[in-house]
């Protein structure tokens, strides 16, 4: 196709006709030609820079997002609620819009029930274009619910921004990003529900997608992204650091060290308090959860008052950026090179 465009430039530019410029030809030809080579563009590893990348990743739909999804109309995210349900409507709503295909046809419902609650992973695939790389899946997630309402307080709404609109806009805008270069590799975007009960809903997806001959061969989580670490702004830290070679493998292909060992985070036992962790438990995978909250630098954890207005919006836009390049890398790179220790 660029072969064919710079032929057509160079008719234009040496034929003596003016009709040859009317507007209806150069929007018919030029112009598709140049989208045309502006999507090949994007569909090569060569042109995955950090700044291709924070073009597509502006402050303002970051602030947007997460605004969004922890807004008092959301209800705390609980699940069972109208909230939860408008929650996921929005996110599969943004995912389709950002070129995400829905995971299971032509939905992007994981249905399960947590409790006597019927809720919903919300799912989707960015399918890979290589023939020998396409069936190695990379899943990226969050989880979206939180802790809804409570009665008896002039702050009734659990509004979860940090905990967790934080990490689910994250995974949104690095879905969108990364979808735009057309990855070798596949890439699944995952929203877990039920996370608050117990991170049922990570267990069900693992157990389904490796029935279905699906199973990721690693998993990137996050959780709580909206503060800086307190010694440590722009950067992130993994949990279970020392099990797989994730960490040193992302910061190779970001071009810096912005993930980080924290000793706090081995102390509570992290690694085994988040959505990676059934990952890591039923398929024995490289499952890891980034976070920049390390028990210092945010008091409202669990509280009516986590909401937009305390987080730090332009060091989590930073992160996220961060993040997407070296999740867009790993999807192009010839050889995974994350395993376990």
């Amino acid at each position: 196709m660029i072969i064919y465009f710079l032929k057509v430039k160079d008719f234009i530019l040496t034929d003596k006709s003016v009709t040859l410029f009317a507007p209806g030809f150069c929007s018919r030809v030029i112009l598709p030609c140049l989208f045309i080579i502006f999507l090949a563009g994007c569909n090569s590893s060569k042109n995955l820079t950090s700044e291709s990348i924070e073009k597509l990743l502006p402050l303002e739909e970051t602030k947007e997002l997460i605004t969004t999804l922890s807004a008092d109309e959301m209800q705390g995210r609980n699940v069972g609620t109208f909230g939860i349900e408008k929650a996921a409507v929005y996110i599969e709503t943004y995912l389709r819009e950002s070129g995400v295909d829905p995971m299971f046809g032509n939905s992007f419902r994981d249905n399960f029930t947590a409790g006597n609650e019927k809720t919903d992973n919300v799912v989707g695939i960015i399918p890979g274009t290589d023939k020998n790389l396409s069936s190695e899946y990379i899943l990226i997630g969050a989880h979206y619910d939180h802790l809804g309402m409570i009665d008896n307080s002039d702050d009734m709404i659990y509004n979860g921004a940090n905990d967790n609109a934080s990490g689910v806009t994250t995974v949104m805008q690095i879905a969108s990003a990364v979808a735009k270069f057309k990855p070798r590799r596949s890439v699944i975007v995952a929203l877990f529900s039920a996370e608050e009960k117990g991170t049922q809903g990570s267990a069900h997806l693992a157990e389904k997608l490796s029935k279905a001959g699906k199973a990721p061969a690693c998993v990137i989580n996050v959780e709580m992204v909206g503060i800086q670490l307190t010694e440590s702004p722009e950067k992130v830290y993994l949990t279970g650091f020392k099990k797989s070679n994730m960490a040193t493998r992302l910061n190779t292909l970001a071009g810096e060290e912005f993930i980080q060992f924290l000793e706090t985070e081995t102390r509570y036992a992290l690694f085994y308090r988040s959505d990676n962790y059934p990952f890591f438990k039923q398929l024995n995978i490289p499952a890891h959860t980034i976070s920049t909250f390390d028990f210092t630098n945010y008091k409202y954890y669990h509280h009516t008052e986590d909401e937009v207005e305390h987080l730090d919006m332009q060091n989590m836009n930073t992160i996220i950026k961060k993040l997407a390049l070296a999740v867009a890398k790993l999807a192009n790179e010839d050889h995974l090179g994350i395993s376990l220790d």
